[in-house]
């Protein structure tokens, strides 16, 4: 019901419909049970509202990526830290190297440089890279840049191992997804789960569709999935150095 939605067609009520004919001929209380993983709060939003617009007595629990407690239960961390303490821990560690090394950078680059190295934050704990691995890499550079950076990854690793036990929203959600991933584990679920509208370009999200991908009810909507592409194709596409910037390319990395 949902593969044959043609290109442009509206994800969330195409979803919600696709999910609502898939258990029509079953109680209404199995819809109820099942759990809907997606991208959003604004998806969430909109796929309730769509659901609501179907009629059905009951409906299906919809869950936003950044926050699964609901299907965890019991959690030790109930929410992540505040983004912006840990914005001001960065911006003074920052300040300090370039107290200590005033060539790295200018002063007036302090903000700057604290909003990349967040970036860099985010995205080394969502796709789950240490920095000594970024520190060990063998990248010539004559002209000193990479030493550089490798002064700024010092203080990302500081930085992270003084907030190890104190996640941000990044580490939260890996956590989560993890303590989630046990569980099913030991415990799979017994009714249905999907999850929706990702593409797993980060790798903790690709991580969690790998897990719902081994549940026996669970359920993959990709979006945008091109099912005419030929093989040929879809294979061209595989190497990252020439396809990275394909639509499909997540799909075959996947």
């Amino acid at each position: 019901c949902i593969r044959d939605r043609p290109c442009g067609a509206d994800f969330p009520r195409s979803l919600a419909y696709g999910i609502f004919k898939f258990f029509s001929d079953n109680p209404p209380e199995v819809l109820a049970r099942v759990n809907i993983i997606v991208n959003t709060k604004r998806m969430r939003l909109r796929l309730l509202e769509e659901f609501a617009s179907l009629h059905t007595i009951l409906i299906p629990k919809v869950h936003v990526l950044s926050d699964l407690s609901e299907l965890i239960g019991t959690f030790k961390d109930s929410k992540p830290s505040s983004h912006l303490q840990y914005r001001f821990e960065l911006m003074a560690l920052v300040q300090k190297l370039i107290e200590q090394e005033p060539n790295l950078a200018p002063k007036s680059a302090l903000y700057d440089l604290t909003d990349n190295l967040a970036k860099l934050i985010d995205e080394l704990q969502g796709e789950n890279v240490k920095p000594i691995i970024i520190k060990n890499l063998n990248v010539e550079d004559h002209s000193g840049h990479w030493q550089r950076i490798l002064h700024f990854m010092d203080v990302v690793t500081t930085y992270l191992e003084k907030r190890n036990f104190k996640p941000d929203s990044e580490g939260f959600q890996r956590k989560q997804v993890l303590t989630l991933l046990r569980a099913w584990e030991e415990y799979p679920p017994e009714s249905h789960i999907f999850i929706a509208g990702s593409t797993g370009s980060r790798g903790t999200t690709l991580e969690l569709i790998k897990g719902v991908y081994k549940l026996r009810k669970g359920v993959i909507v990709l979006p945008g999935f091109d099912f005419h592409m030929t093989e040929a194709v879809f294979g061209s596409i595989s190497d990252p150095l020439i396809g990275e910037d394909h639509p499909q390319y997540r799909f075959v990395k996947m």
